[in-house]
This record gives structure tokens, C-alpha cells and sequence, in this order.
């Protein structure tokens, strides 16, 4: 695990946040804009009409933004999993910094330790990681 991978932590939260308020946006739509779907399957050759366009652009969006989602999921447990196999106190420190988005200072008062304490301790966890 590098330290850019655990940087891209919080991106990778607020990614799925947005990627869940989209695809929540998407299932409120389902059945709107008057669209009326007959009971007759599309046959071969005949054109599509614009509502059947339409939903088809939709379940392929779905379909891409439930992919991505479980994409970010992965990399964010794998994130997580490596974080909780540190012995306690670096595990603290790592959370707080990456995991919660605390500067250095932050982890430095909420621990409590010195700034030489927290690099000495950061430089540790990140080569028990790689």
C-alpha cells in the first residue's frame, strides 16, 4: 500500500458518495416522462423508438455507475484491510490521517505525540504496509 493510494482515500469516498446520489437519481426516474411501454417485444431490424432509446441509455449509465461503484468499494476496503492489520497505535495514526483527513498537526494533538513522534511513527506504518 502506498502513500498515494491511501491519499486517494477521501477522493474515493466522495466519489461514491456521488456515484450512489446519481444512481439514486437514476431509480427515482425510472418511470417518468409519460413514456407507455408496449407489451410487444422488439423485433430484429425495426428502429427503436425514442423512449425504448432512451431506457436503453439509462440501463447502460446503471450498468457503468454500478461497475465503478464496485471498483471504489474494493479499493477502499483494500485501503481499510491494510490500515487494520498496524498494531494499535499506528493503526490510530493512520486512520486519523488518511482515513479521517486529519493534517499532521491534528494527529499530532489528538494522539498525543510530537511532530518528530508522528513521522517517526508514519515513516514505520507506511513501510510495514509496503
Amino acid at each position: 500500500m502506498t502513500k498515494e493510494e491511501l491519499r486517494r482515500y477521501s477522493s474515493i469516498q466522495r466519489e461514491l458518495a456521488d456515484i450512489a446520489r446519481r444512481l439514486k437519481a437514476l431509480e427515482e426516474n425510472k418511470g417518468c416522462h409519460g413514456m407507455a411501454y408496449g407489451d410487444t417485444p422488439h423485433q430484429r431490424g425495426e428502429p427503436l423508438s425514442e423512449a425504448q432509446r432512451y431506457v436503453e441509455k439509462k440501463e447502460t449509465l446503471e450498468e457503468l455507475y454500478r461497475k465503478k461503484y464496485r471498483i471504489l468499494l474494493e479499493a477502499q476496503t483494500a485501503v481499510e484491510n491494510a490500515i487494520e492489520s498496524l498494531p494499535p497505535e499506528l493503526r490510530r495514526l493512520m486512520r486519523y490521517r488518511y482515513l479521517d483527513g486529519m493534517t499532521c498537526e491534528q494527529v499530532c494533538v489528538e494522539l498525543p505525540c510530537s511532530w518528530d513522534t508522528f513521522h517517526r511513527w508514519h515513516r514505520k506504518a507506511l513501510a510495514m504496509l509496503e
